[in-house]
């Protein structure tokens, strides 16, 4: 199960994810990234992964709406993901 919690302050949008992220959720968290993204048009995530499970094959896929993310976005701050096992080389080259 994959749980979010979304609140808005200061027209910040707050998420925190609790759960597993696997190949059966990982279409719910991709759904409500899109949601805010495009729907909504969030510009500044604050997105809280301490409490997530994950196996190392959703990597790539997060990694990949990561980057969709910090294209589409003005800020975004994120917690409890481990850099070692994410490719977050676009922030560097200016791609954020």
């Amino acid at each position: 199960m994959l749980y979010t919690d979304l609140f808005v302050n200061r027209g910040v949008i707050f998420m925190k994810i609790d759960g597993e992220i696997n190949d059966i959720t990982i279409e719910q968290f991709d759904n409500t990234i899109n949601y805010l993204l495009y729907n909504i048009g969030i510009k500044y995530f604050v997105m809280d992964f301490i409490a997530v499970k994950m196996n190392k094959g959703i990597i790539p896929i997060i990694n990949n709406k990561l980057l969709e993310i910090y294209t589409s976005c003005e800020k975004v701050v994120i917690r409890g993901l481990d850099n070692k096992l994410l490719d977050l080389s676009f922030i560097e080259k200016g791609c954020y």
